[in-house]
């Protein structure tokens, strides 16, 4: 076997696979080469010995709305969760402080908590935006 028929036998396997169209120069090479025909035959034979394994499996698109959905619920209660915990956290540490505190310094304890609430709540916010942007 020489170079130009495994090339050809190369080229037999693309358009086997349909990658590509048979040309004239590889259909003329087809016709005087026994061992390439020979290739593109047993090609034939296997493709028609697995025509019946060939086939699209059934898909049940409920079943699998139905788990992505309880996935969807599981994730959304994680979330509600950690939210609760780090709140709870939030007014326990913040009744904690309160109780120590002298009353003059209630304005600036009220300052504190408007400043740093949101970067308590900030890698909740952006988990929530990171996952807004992976399903859409």
């Amino acid at each position: 076997m020489d170079s130009k028929c495994k090339e050809i036998q190369l080229l037999l396997m693309d358009i086997h696979y349909g990658e590509c169209k048979m040309s004239e120069e590889t259909a003329g090479h087809l016709a005087e080469c026994p061992d390439c025909q020979a290739c593109w035959q047993e090609m034939q034979e296997m493709k028609e010995i697995l025509a019946p394994l060939d086939f699209e499996p059934e898909l049940k698109h409920a079943d699998i709305d139905h788990a992505l959905l309880r996935a969807e619920k599981k994730e959304t209660v994680f979330e509600l969760l950690q939210f609760a915990v780090v709140s709870l956290a939030y007014l326990v540490l913040m009744f904690v402080v309160f109780r120590m505190m002298k009353p003059h310094y209630y304005l600036y304890y009220q300052g504190f908590l408007y400043l740093t609430l949101p970067l308590f709540s900030l890698p909740l916010i952006l988990r929530r935006i990171r996952k807004g942007d992976s399903h859409g």
